[in-house]
């Protein structure tokens, strides 16, 4: 990834009363967005912010309740915005040593959840960092809780599991790692797959991800064009994917636990949802017809709503982000004619914002228009009453 650092500590705001989603829609505002190098959008995404930030943005996350979103940057800071006013909450250094400041990229972000029995503090996230480094950070008092540094490695993706008793590191040393989220005591050390069977990772490791229903289950992929699905009681990879190329946080699991959805960094096979017990790949997600018009990812993820609606993507190339229906896999929304790649993406719990960051030191905030959701679900509804009707007719 790049990282160039372009120092603009100024904070543009885009009012919302000046860009809305008919002004985004006409040809003479999108011909002064082009000549402006303010992105275009299509469908239901509908720009409310922009944020100029001091380097490009490497990570992007939801607190568990929508109420924040940090935005991890290259030079190591993460910002923390309100996600309902765009406002600036905290802005959290990584930690001085001997009076040194450092420049190490916050590669990585998971927010804690937390269930309802109120011991655990909330609004705990925790970051990854290049130079080893894991931070549990308070994020409304801008304390940092905890610090861990894994000798000898980058860690370029962490990830909490569902319930927030534990998390999981990776990145360049190949190994995945799994620790106790309250004493940060490591519990499992896992790098090697079954002989014979699966090899576990050859290369650096870009995302990893607990399994949505099984804690003991973690998905990992890297550049070595493989997805391993680990099993933290036997402490080996039990079953692997050959194919996609991770090359960010663009590998993640539906809700039910039965759906991989991957991001490649390839024109061929950018998209694709893979089976989760055979391993075997279910569908392409066609991005488009032409191999000039599709975007290498760096970026993809299910919708985690409790009944999601979407999945989206953003990489390279024509530097472009899209939202998809997960009914149907159509298309509903992208941002396009970013100067540099879209880096990352995030979701709302909600699902009324997309968060974004690119490689020009921006974040952008759109809101989601759900009326395109709900004339596909009509059509869907009609369609499905005409196939029984049909069925019926027929039967007769």
């Amino acid at each position: 990834m790049s990282s160039a650092m372009n120092v603009n500590d100024s904070l543009n705001d885009i009012d919302d009363d000046d860009i809305n989603n008919e002004i985004y829609n006409t040809n003479e505002n999108n011909k002064e967005q082009r000549e402006s190098n303010v992105p275009l959008t299509t469908g239901n995404l509908i720009p409310r912010f922009i944020r100029n930030e001091p380097a490009s943005a490497l990570a992007i996350a939801f607190s568990q309740n929508d109420e924040f979103i940090a935005v991890a940057l290259a030079n190591s800071v993460i910002k923390v915005y309100e996600s309902s006013t765009g406002a600036l909450v905290s802005s959290l250094g990584y930690p001085k040593t001997n009076n040194e400041g450092y420049s190490v990229p916050c590669t990585s972000l998971s927010f804690r959840n937390v269930d309802g029995s109120g011991k655990r503090a909330k609004n705990v996230l925790i970051a990854g960092y290049a130079s080893g480094a894991t931070i549990h950070w308070h994020v409304t008092s801008g304390q940092a809780l905890q610090m861990n540094i894994e000798r000898n490695n980058q860690i370029h993706c962490v990830s909490y599991n569902k319930h927030g008793r534990m998390y999981c590191t990776a990145g360049s040393d190949f190994h995945v790692r799994v620790y106790d989220a309250t004493t940060t005591n490591l519990l499992y050390d896992m790098f090697a797959g079954k002989d014979g069977y699966t090899s576990g990772h050859s290369n650096k490791i870009f995302s990893v991800k607990f399994h949505s229903k099984d804690p003991n289950i973690l998905l990992s992929g890297g550049w070595d064009n493989t997805i391993q699905i680990w099993d933290c009681r036997l402490k080996y990879s039990i079953r692997s994917i050959y194919g996609p190329h991770i090359c960010g946080d663009s590998l993640d699991i539906n809700n039910e636990g039965d759906c991989i959805i991957s991001g490649s960094y390839s024109k061929e096979t950018p998209l694709q949802f893979w089976d989760f017990k055979t391993c075997k790949l279910r569908e392409e997600i066609i991005w488009a017809s032409s191999f000039k018009r599709r975007s290498l990812l760096y970026s993809a993820h299910f919708s985690h709503a409790d009944n999601p609606n979407y999945f989206y993507a953003g990489g390279s190339n024509i530097n472009e982000a899209r939202v998809y229906s997960i009914e149907t896999n159509k298309c509903l929304g992208s941002a396009y004619g970013f100067e540099k790649p879209v880096y990352c993406l995030a979701m709302s719990k909600n699902e009324k914002i997309l968060a974004l960051g690119d490689g020009d030191n921006h974040f952008y905030y759109y809101s989601i228009d759900p009326s395109l959701l709900e004339e596909e679900k009509e059509e869907l509804r009609k369609v499905n009453e005409a196939d029984t009707l049909s069925h019926y007719f027929d039967k007769k």
